[in-house]
């Protein structure tokens, strides 16, 4: 589309915890066009991580996704293992 301008983000997780993270559950907060290592909820738009286990004190940044906006993620749920 004419004008139009994507923009990449890498998603980075930190682990500020004592316990290891399993998965992140987060809306995007703008239409998308493609993801990547992520899995899409139908029923919400939101995105959860694929593969993760992150130890306390680690950082994850293999998920990332085309957004056709600026937009800041907002985090719905932190699944501890």
């Amino acid at each position: 589309v004419a004008g139009s301008r994507s923009r990449g983000y890498v998603v980075k997780i930190f682990n500020n915890s004592d316990k290891d993270i399993c998965g992140v559950t987060f809306l995007p907060n703008s239409d998308t066009s493609d993801v990547w290592n992520l899995s899409v909820s139908e029923a919400d738009g939101s995105f959860t991580t694929k593969d993760l286990e992150l130890a306390p004190g680690a950082t994850a940044n293999q998920f990332g996704y085309i957004a056709a906006s600026r937009s800041r993620p907002t985090i719905l749920n932190v699944q501890f293992c």
